[in-house]
């Protein structure tokens, strides 16, 4: 029970480090050190209470925000990339399509898409307002 317990406060602080730096490259030894388990144990435990391992999370966390950060039509997807801890646009555009089966630019698009129909349609009912009144 107390192991049960101490892995859960393991698996807690890795998720909470992760959290705060996953703009970062974060290796095995630095979870081991915020742990306080052995690195070869790190994915293993992660893994059995979330179902999934480190790097799997660490890549779902960098994706979800950068998916807020593409809403940003003027910034560089090369730059979303390098800041949200992707090594490249390469491994970028491979995770992200991977969980989302689109690219980050075909993602934009769509978003840019549905800002603009939004606009238009505050405006449509904007115009109905004043007319009417």
């Amino acid at each position: 029970m107390a192991s049960n317990k101490k892995k859960n406060d393991a698996v807690n602080k890795i998720i909470q480090y992760i959290d705060k730096n996953y703009k970062n490259k974060i290796s095995l030894e630095e979870l081991s050190n915020v742990s306080g388990y052995n690195k070869s144990y790190i994915s293993q435990i992660v893994k059995l209470n979330l179902g999934i391992n480190f790097y799997e999370y660490l890549t779902r966390i960098r994706l979800r925000e950068a998916t807020y950060a593409l809403a940003n039509l003027e910034e560089k997807i090369s730059d979303i990339a390098l800041s949200y801890g992707f090594s490249d646009v390469k491994s970028f555009n491979t995770a992200f399509r991977g969980s989302f089966g689109k690219t980050p630019s075909e993602y934009r698009k769509q978003i840019s898409i549905k800002k603009d129909s939004q606009q238009l349609l505050t405006e449509k009912n904007t115009l109905k307002k004043n007319i009417g009144s």
